[in-house]
């Protein structure tokens, strides 16, 4: 079902006895149509939570992504890093690790892809 929460939860099981303690809760969000089915050109705003299908990974507590109104291009929401969960502020003197991305179904045929950035 598009966008929907999942949970998900993973262990190893190196053998019949011997298996490591559940991780997890790690919520994945399930992807909209395919980007046919939007107009064109298609822009990701950020201001719709229907439209923020991101997976958003790495380091929780230092320099992580955020989906906010900290700091816009163009209307009130963004993508940015942030050392403390809301300002557009990072830590560059602390190691991290962070990802965000979004899966999209791309048809066969030509595509051209900007970012403002």
């Amino acid at each position: 079902k598009p966008l929907t929460d999942y949970d998900i939860y993973v262990r190893s099981v190196c053998d019949e006895n011997t298996k490591s303690y559940w991780v997890g809760p790690l919520t994945q969000r399930t992807m909209t149509e395919d980007v046919n089915s939007y107009e064109e050109p298609y822009v990701e705003s950020f201001e719709e939570i229907a439209e923020n299908t991101w997976t958003i990974l790495g380091s929780e507590d230092c320099n992580t992504w955020c989906i906010g109104n900290s700091i816009a291009q163009d209307g009130n929401k963004s993508l940015y890093l942030t050392n403390d969960g809301t300002s557009a502020i990072y830590d560059p003197t602390k190691e991290s690790r962070a990802w965000a991305y979004r899966t999209v179904y791309l048809p066969s045929g030509v595509y051209y892809v900007s970012y403002l950035w």
